[in-house]
């Protein structure tokens, strides 16, 4: 079927319906509860930044600088393949064809462009903090039958008080997230989780992973199965110090198998069922009820 701007402005306007606040980010209803995640930063991480205010303002400038020319890069290949294909096409009826081919192309572009949105309010290519009693489910582990795992996660079990935890979450959010559009990235205090959750996380780690000597941990999980687990960050970690080694991390992640290029298929990316976008749709056009006022009968007598 023929893909019309109409189409992908309407996509647009239910997906927002569906967008969330939490304290430091938005995203979909079905991967965020507003009341519980993205709560902040933990002190260590907090510390970090601020001695490493520089190193965070240039990756500003350079996320900023390589946008553009991602952006320009895409025009500029946009124009030489697509822009005089219609030249070569004997089917187009003239202008009225020209027209119709340029409002595809616009459409197909602003398509691209909502489903890279869509993925990232899901959480793919960016680094988020969940709740503990969340952030086992959210990245797929334990059995949920009305939810697809996602096919790669990155885990961050955190030590509040750990350098290494806090250089580890600092290179995730400012560098590795958004290289990777393909893979969840997301921490959590490590040991709330493991006894908060505990349940659950039996059922991943088994005896893998203990609250008490393994953390902070880093986590591999693909299709809902952890893959492998860094305790202590022991894999990562090569600076006396305790900072990471952030050529180390990319190399394990990989190694892993859990750095992905490409998100899943636009169509499964949100968990919210065709009926809940139905109502929310009747909801959302419905028109208030008049309220009837009842029919009084005057007897000519006071009281």
């Amino acid at each position: 079927a023929t893909l019309r701007r109409h189409d992908v402005a309407a996509l647009a306007e239910r997906r927002r319906r569906n967008i969330v606040s939490t304290p430091t980010f938005e995203g979909c209803r079905c991967s965020y509860d507003p009341n519980s995640d993205g709560c902040g930063e933990y002190r260590a991480l907090q510390e970090y930044k601020m001695q490493h205010p520089i190193r965070n303002e240039e990756h500003l400038e350079d996320k900023e600088e390589q946008d553009y020319k991602e952006s320009k890069e895409e025009s500029i290949d946009s124009d030489d393949d697509n822009e005089f294909d219609y030249l070569l096409d004997e089917d187009l009826p003239g202008d009225e064809g020209l027209k119709e081919h340029e409002e595809q192309r616009r459409a197909e572009l602003e398509f691209e462009m909502l489903k890279r949105q869509v993925a990232l309010q899901h959480g793919y290519g960016t680094h988020r903090q969940f709740h503990p009693t969340r952030v086992l489910k959210a990245a797929g582990l334990g059995a949920n039958p009305t939810r697809t795992p996602p096919p790669a996660v990155v885990l961050h079990l955190v030590d509040p008080d750990s350098i290494s935890s806090a250089s580890l979450d600092y290179f995730l959010e400012t560098s590795l997230a958004s290289k990777h559009p393909g893979t969840i990235f997301m921490r959590s205090g490590g040991r709330s989780t493991l006894l908060m959750d505990a349940g659950i996380a039996q059922k991943a780690f088994g005896n893998r992973l203990q609250p008490d000597g393994d953390l902070p941990a880093l986590v591999a999980i693909r299709d809902g199965v952890v893959v492998n687990i860094s305790h202590r960050l022991r894999d990562v970690t090569a600076q006396e110090d305790g900072v990471i080694d952030s050529n180390a991390v990319e190399r394990w992640l990989e190694n892993s198998g859990v750095l992905r290029s490409q998100p899943p298929l636009f169509d499964t990316l949100c968990c919210i069922r065709p009926e809940e976008e139905a109502l929310m749709d009747y909801l959302a056009h419905k028109k208030p009820e008049k309220v009837l006022e009842e029919e009084r009968y005057d007897c000519g007598l006071d009281g």
